[in-house]
């Protein structure tokens, strides 16, 4: 048998009972050095065997500092965004000089809370100035707000904090006030608008859009995408406007959806009721194309001023976008009628006029309108000389948004039969354009012709008109006339002159001469050209102008000028005389008188001088006078 005593020492534990060993038996005792502070410490065990003596055994041991040191000191793993996978790594390092063990299994059950798992998981042992790593991986799931965790090990066996581990994840979250918005009863054609909050609870900014095919045909939201910040929130306009009667319309989870984040889901409820028109009826009259106005006045009785925005029905009546009512107080709407079609006596054009209050109540106005005959979209007046081609032009306006065609009709009030207007049959213009229509007009007579010219749309009935005044004066020449002969010859010349009409007409030729030779009356052929002849036999060597007039009723004047010129004229015969000296001869001249007037001849010789020494053997009357 043995026992063991040892001396007391604080940092040395011993569990040595006494026991009996057989023979060849054998058996250790548990010596414990736990040093208190550093350094060398000794002690001696005594063994005492058979209580006869002692076997000393000497014990030494030296307390080293624990030096455990984390590299890095803080170890941070985001903020990362929501499924994203970050590994960081921590160095141990035991900078003792004794061995050490760090035990990271204490941490595991929070590390996996923060969604973090560590390799190895378990117990590391270091050698003196041994290293190992740690390695951390975060892999978050849902948002996670910023975390500092300590990362306290039991470096052997005693707790101890050597890094600390921090991160977050980082999460989108659009948060709406409320998930359902009831409306109320509404007027058909009314709309009622209610806010609802839509705010960007989560740590980053966020893209959102609602599913607006979802909520036609009766609900709308504005705005309807957009991106908010960190915090940021926003008012959502909500607007009801019900298009069809019914108790219940709704639209179930419409979704709004998140970029990156969970989608929303709002659900939007209402019933429409029909509107009651007003009892009387807003009347209006005018030209078709012309404008009629009426106010109507609008009371609004709440506390809060009305933004109203009226909806009228039928594209010919117009009024301003907004009307703004101040609170317990009215105003005045302005109405404008402008008829784009003529209206039957028995159908006027309808339509409505609606006022939607923001209660969700509304104002309901019939509209009757009569659009009569145009007006003369002009008064064209115009000035042209007779037998002068007038071109103008008339401004055609397409008043509908889209083309037309118009035939051209032209109603002759004061014309003569022979004048001649022209213009396109048909004349195609674009929509909401202005085309300018050629107008031709050729008057042979003097005087003032009236007519209108009407543009009709053949597949309408729709037309519009000019009324057009020409005043035709005295025409000018047609030109000269040049005519020259030796005298008591002839030449002629030609004028062309054609007859429009569908039936003869007979003109007057006169001249202010009286060399001229006229036919005093012509016939013309209808629809031909007619040739005059007018022909010009001088008396006298001279030069004379005169005028050419040729003229009927029903056609006016045809004048032109005339330039004439008679030249003279070789000898108009020879009279030969053969006698003998002291004899007589008589011979007797003679000469046409073309004259149409009594004229007295002077007679006289003149010597050519040839193979003649005188003349004195000739005699004869001094005067002649001839009768026509």
């Amino acid at each position: 048998s043995s026992s063991a005593a040892a001396s007391s020492a604080a940092a040395w534990e011993f569990e040595a009972a006494p026991v009996v060993l057989q023979p060849g038996e054998s058996i250790d005792w548990m010596a414990v050095f736990r040093p208190r502070v550093p350094g060398e410490s000794s002690t001696r065990l005594e063994l005492e065997v058979n209580g006869l003596y002692t076997v000393p055994v000497a014990l030494k041991g030296e307390g080293t500092p624990l030096r455990i040191e984390a590299i890095p000191s803080s170890l941070a793993l985001g903020p990362v965004p929501k499924g994203t996978n970050v590994t960081r790594v921590l160095k141990l390092v035991n900078r003792g000089r004794a061995a050490a063990t760090v035990d990271v299994s204490p941490l595991t059950d929070r590390l996996r809370d923060l969604s973090i798992s560590t390799v190895p998981n378990s117990e590391i042992g270091l050698r003196p100035g041994e290293a190992a790593d740690l390695t951390f991986f975060f892999k978050p799931q849902q948002r996670m707000r910023p975390f500092s965790q300590p990362l306290n090990f039991l470096v052997c066996g005693v707790s101890s904090t050597l890094s600390v581990l921090s991160g977050a994840c980082l999460g989108i979250e659009l948060r709406l006030a409320s998930d359902t918005l009831p409306f109320g009863a509404v007027a058909k054609g009314s709309r009622t608008t209610k806010r609802l909050q839509l705010e960007n609870a989560g740590d980053t900014g966020a893209k959102f859009v609602w599913d607006v095919a979802a909520l036609a045909p009766h609900f709308s939201i504005f705005p309807h995408e957009g991106f908010l910040a960190p915090g940021q929130d926003v008012k959502l306009d909500v607007g009801f406007e019900p298009r069809d009667e019914g108790a219940d319309l709704r639209v179930d989870r419409v979704r709004l959806r998140v970029e990156g984040g969970e989608d929303a889901f709002l659900t939007l409820s209402g019933s429409c009721v029909a509107a009651t028109a007003q009892p009387d009826a807003v009347q209006f009259s005018c030209n078709v194309r012309a404008s009629a106005v009426q106010q109507i006045t609008i009371v609004n009785p709440s506390s809060s001023s009305w933004q109203l925005r009226p909806v009228i029905q039928n594209e010919y009546f117009t009024g301003s976008e907004f009307l703004s009512v101040p609170s317990n107080s009215k105003a005045n709407y302005v109405v404008t009628f402008q008829p784009m079609s003529m209206s039957a006596p028995d159908k006027p054009h309808e339509g409505s006029l609606f006022f939607p209050v923001p209660d969700g109540s509304g104002l309901l106005y019939r509209l009757i309108g009569r659009a009569e005959a145009p007006v003369s979209e002009g008064q064209l007046a115009l000035q042209t000389p007779a037998k002068a081609l007038l071109t103008s032009g008339l401004k055609l306006q397409n008043w509908m948004g889209r083309p037309q065609r118009f035939k051209v009709m032209v109603e002759r009030k004061q014309a003569d039969p022979a004048t001649q207007i022209e213009m396109p049959e048909y004349v195609d213009v674009a929509p909401l354009t202005t085309k300018e229509v050629r107008l031709g007009f050729f008057a042979y007579t003097v005087g003032v012709t009236t007519f209108t010219v009407t543009f009709r749309n053949e597949a309408t009935s729709e037309y519009c008109f000019y009324d057009v005044k020409v005043t035709a004066s005295p025409p000018d020449l047609r030109g000269t006339l040049s005519l020259e002969c030796p005298v008591r010859t002839e030449t002629f010349t030609r004028v062309s002159i054609r007859n429009p009409l569908g039936t003869d007409v007979n003109v007057r030729c006169t001249a202010a001469h009286r060399q001229l030779l006229l036919p005093p009356t012509v016939t013309l052929r209808a629809h031909a050209s007619t040739d005059i002849e007018i022909r010009f036999r001088p008396l006298l060597v001279a030069e004379s102008q005169a005028s050419l007039r040729i003229e009927c009723p029903e056609l006016g004047l045809y004048e032109w000028a005339l330039k004439l010129v008679g030249l003279p004229t070789n000898s108009e015969r020879t009279l030969t005389f053969s006698t003998s000296l002291g004899g007589r001869e008589t011979q007797v001249f003679r000469f046409p008188h073309l004259s149409d007037e009594k004229c007295e001849y002077k007679v006289y010789f003149q010597s050519s001088k040839t193979n003649v020494s005188s003349i004195a053997g000739f005699s004869v009357a001094s005067t002649i006078t001839v009768t026509p």
